[in-house]
């Protein structure tokens, strides 16, 4: 038997530095309720690859080893608004900006759309 594992969505091949241009990641939401790995907390979804093929995916909201909650704040509060539920489309523009705090330091910044 064959086990097959649902792979995660790197971060790290989203690589602008362009507010005004950021990655966009389009996804559909496959289990709203996030979940824990030892690493980090994770949404249940399908991405929308080249082709527009969707594929079922791990996306990690927020590393535990990460100050970094924008992402997690944004999706909790649209979950707990009702906005996101099965089977609902999800776009994120994601970017790569100095930290506030640590002018030094880049941090990845978040806008999550909610599409239907």
């Amino acid at each position: 038997m064959v086990k097959h594992w649902t792979p995660f969505i790197s971060w790290s091949i989203f690589k602008s530095h362009d507010p005004n241009k950021p990655d966009i990641l389009e996804i559909q939401v496959a289990e709203p309720e996030l979940f824990t790995t030892t690493y980090s907390t994770n949404a249940r979804v399908y991405q929308k690859d080249i082709g527009d093929s969707w594929n079922e995916k791990i996306l990690p909201i927020k590393n535990h080893e990460s100050f970094n909650s924008d992402l997690l704040k944004q999706w909790e509060e649209a979950f707990h608004k009702g906005w996101i539920r099965l089977n609902g489309h999800i776009r994120i523009k994601t970017w790569l900006d100095v930290s506030k705090k640590h002018k030094d330091r880049m941090i990845r910044r978040f806008r999550l759309i909610i599409l239907d």
